[in-house]
């Protein structure tokens, strides 16, 4: 058995609604979206994408997935895969071929494939090419999953990027609805998972500015149900806001999570300070030798 922790309830943020269909503009929508239309997914063999696609399956409607190497065994029964690839354009023609909503959960930041780095630039020459494919298909309605910018938190090239993705879909389409999403909590997901590290392999750091930054943290569960709806609402705004109903600052995610881990503060906000543990007696001096770094030494403040 697997075990799946319900990292919501373990890091005791509130299951709510999220703030997802607060309009924050005009609706999009130009009329009831068909019940019975092909939905193309992009992304479904990520974090959010994989959860997504079997929600969009049980809705009764034929779902197509996009995916630059086409394996059934990771969709939900009865949905169809389809080869292609919005960076290199190949594919996106066939796929959105009867489609009237597509939802782009595509972005390059971390897939390691590109030599230069420049996720920037992927990010959009995929939108473009996509978009392209999208207005000669027909498409009425885009779902863009974006990032939603913490408050008092200057924008990153991460959030930069997703904001531009956005822009240039909206060139191509009737309908973007652009979901931004706050730091979504489920175990694989980016945001998480870089927290989840920072608490595992760096137990005591010299804490940055943005730690103290508040967020509203929501559930993988919330975004993917929030997604869903706004793939079928005729009254779907053009840019709705995911966030839980907690407001915490990333210092305080990081105490609710340690615990879990066994790593630095427990129940006092007063550190103190360590040294480096020596090389072993008698060992000889080797360059390469490190201490141990879980909660064993620190440059600022250490576990007690």
């Amino acid at each position: 058995m697997v075990w799946k922790p319900d990292l919501r309830r373990m890091l005791g943020i509130r299951a709510t609604a999220p703030r997802a269909l607060i309009p924050t503009g005009d609706p999009v929508g130009i009329g009831a979206v068909s019940a019975t239309g092909t939905i193309l997914l992009t992304g479904a063999s990520g974090y959010v994408g994989g959860r997504l696609a079997p929600l969009l399956g049980d809705g009764g409607q034929p779902l197509r997935c996009l995916m630059r190497r086409p394996d059934p065994s990771r969709l939900p029964d009865g949905a169809e895969p389809v080869e292609g690839d919005a960076v290199s354009g190949e594919g996106l023609g066939e796929a959105l071929r009867g489609i009237e909503v597509a939802y782009y959960l595509i972005h390059s930041m971390g897939r390691g494939s590109d030599p230069s780095g420049d996720f920037a630039a992927r990010d959009r020459v995929a939108a473009r090419n996509f978009g392209r494919a999208a207005r000669a298909a027909g498409l009425r309605r885009i779902v863009y999953l974006g990032g939603l910018p913490s408050s008092n938190d200057a924008s990153s090239s991460h959030l930069e990027s997703r904001h531009e993705t956005a822009e240039i879909l909206s060139d191509f389409v009737p309908e973007l609805v652009h979901a931004r999403a706050a730091m979504v909590i489920g175990g694989a997901s980016a945001s998480f998972t870089m927290l989840r590290a920072l608490v595992a392999r760096l137990p005591v750091m010299v804490c940055p500015r943005w730690i103290d930054t508040r967020s509203q943290p929501i559930a993988v569960e919330d975004v993917v149900r929030a997604l869903a709806e706004l793939g079928r609402r005729p009254d779907a705004v053009a840019e709705a806001e995911l966030g839980g109903a907690d407001v915490l600052t990333y210092r305080e995610m990081m105490r609710r999570f340690s615990p879990l881990l066994d790593a630095v503060p427990r129940s006092s906000s007063r550190h103190r300070c360590s040294r480096p543990r020596s090389p072993p007696t008698g060992s000889a001096p080797s360059r390469r030798w490190r201490p141990p770094s879980r909660g064993r030494w620190s440059t600022g403040c250490a576990r007690r």
